[in-house]
């Protein structure tokens, strides 16, 4: 035996009761795919360069030699892998070959989709003025606001015009009424009188609300701004005008008109109750004159038949008399 335990010769080997076969050793490759696939083998190399195998119990197979099926049993995995996809597309393919569905041109059934025009959505106009509007109309505020101004008008109590004109009483008056200022041909010839809404929407953008205007101004864009310094204005008169009431809005108005359709219409059924109920009432009125003159003319005729039975009674009692005294 040798210093590793394995037998040193083939004599040797042969005593061990190990079978021996010789072998080329280009084919050594070879023999160790077959021995480590199909059999349990192990694998011996004996002093003169020759090689053997023999059956061996798994731990000595397992410690013997390099493990050449490391890298075959990877390779067939994955080639097990691959032919598994391989053959999972085929069958894919083939049904849809098999199961073809043609498309009809036109459908049995078109279900209509309305088109949806794009573009700007169109604003709504809401009556003036809003609650928000009004909840504006702060003075301080518009007092601030008005440093903008400054510039052009005053609304002081008997201030001098200046490039625009004085603002005092401008609330409420009628356009183009300070004297001693030139106003524009527009300005004079509109018959604008500055109430809430007017003087909103000349503050907002002067040249859009009135074409030809002198005044070159870019205007107020907030609402509460405008309302704030209109608030300013009402103050700064002798007599302020009455603060604005909200406008109703659109939802309003139809709550109010339904509301009315609704009174209409209990009214006019009411009042076709009421005639109907005239009309049985007059009905049955006549219906109770007509039995009164009924019954009149059934006692009429009741009363006439026994005057008839008694006359006739009484002629008969006078014969019986006649007839009586003509036998004696």
């Amino acid at each position: 035996m040798s210093a590793s335990g394995f037998p040193g010769n083939r004599v040797e080997a042969m005593r061990a009761g190990m079978m021996i076969k010789g072998f080329i050793p280009a084919l050594k490759p070879l023999r160790l795919f077959a021995a480590r696939c199909f059999g349990s083998i192990a694998e011996f190399r004996l002093a003169n360069g020759q090689y053997f195998y023999s059956k061996a119990p798994l731990s000595t197979r397992l410690t013997l030699g390099p493990d050449i099926m490391d890298e075959l049993g990877f390779n067939k995995i994955a080639a097990a892998v691959l032919a598994t996809a391989l053959g999972f597309m085929l069958i894919k393919e083939v049904s849809h070959s098999a199961m073809h569905v043609s498309k009809p041109e036109k459908p049995a059934y078109a279900l209509e989709i309305p088109e949806v025009g794009g573009g700007d959505v169109a604003e709504i106009d809401l009556p003036f003025p809003q609650p928000e509007w009004i909840a504006g109309m702060d003075v301080e505020r518009g007092a601030k606001v008005f440093k903008k101004c400054t510039s052009c008008h005053n609304a002081d109590d008997g201030g001098n015009n200046g490039t625009g004109p004085n603002l005092w009483n401008i609330v409420g008056a009628p356009a183009a009424q300070k004297d001693g200022f030139g106003y524009s041909a527009a300005l004079t010839n509109s018959g604008i009188v500055w109430d809430y809404e007017a003087l909103d929407g000349f503050i907002k953008k002067p040249g859009k609300y009135l074409s030809g205007t002198a005044m070159n101004f870019v205007g107020v864009k907030k609402d509460t701004d405008r309302a704030a310094v209109i608030a300013y204005l009402r103050a700064a008169s002798n007599a302020p005008i009455p603060m604005p009431i909200p406008a109703a809005s659109p939802a309003d108005e139809m709550v109010e008109d339904i509301a009315q359709d609704i009174t209409d219409t209990g009214e006019t059924v009411v009042e076709n109750a009421t005639d109907i109920v005239d009309d049985v009432v007059e009905g049955a009125g006549d219906l109770v004159e007509d039995a009164g003159e009924v019954l009149e003319d059934a006692g009429e005729a009741v009363a006439d038949t026994a005057e008839d039975v008694v006359d006739g009674a009484k002629d008969l009692l006078e014969k019986a008399k006649d007839a009586v005294s003509d036998d004696q």
